[in-house]
């Protein structure tokens, strides 16, 4: 450690040196760094809005979202659904586990939805 100590009285300038490299390469490092305080997580929920212009919502909680609900209530992963039925639309709200991959149950969900367009 004293050896350490002299050598920094008997060459100031060289210490100074590499004590400005260091600390010039932290800077460097800490504003190339890319920081995500807040990463980016979505909550992993579909929604499927119909709409069914100028109709009661009894009528559209029988004639959509029902059958919506019922075909897509064995999406794998599927947690939990909530639907509301109002004048002009219905408005089906599909919650997932947190594991479940968005993708492949959208595809499925949009194959049911397909299926119910189609009979």
């Amino acid at each position: 450690m004293q050896a350490l100590i002299r050598l920094c009285f008997r060459r100031p300038v060289s210490v100074g040196a590499a004590s400005a490299l260091v600390v010039a390469l932290a800077v460097v490092a800490v504003l190339r760094l890319p920081v995500a305080l807040l990463p980016d997580l979505g909550y992993p929920a579909l929604t499927v809005w119909t709409a069914y212009p100028d109709v009661p919502p009894e009528r559209v909680e029988r004639a959509v979202t029902e059958p919506i609900e019922e075909a897509v209530a064995g999406t794998e992963g599927l947690e939990r659904i909530t639907a509301r039925s109002q004048l002009g639309g219905s408005l089906v709200e599909m919650r997932f586990g947190w594991n479940t991959d968005l993708d492949l149950a959208l595809l499925e969900v949009r194959e049911q939805i397909d299926r119910l367009g189609n009979a």
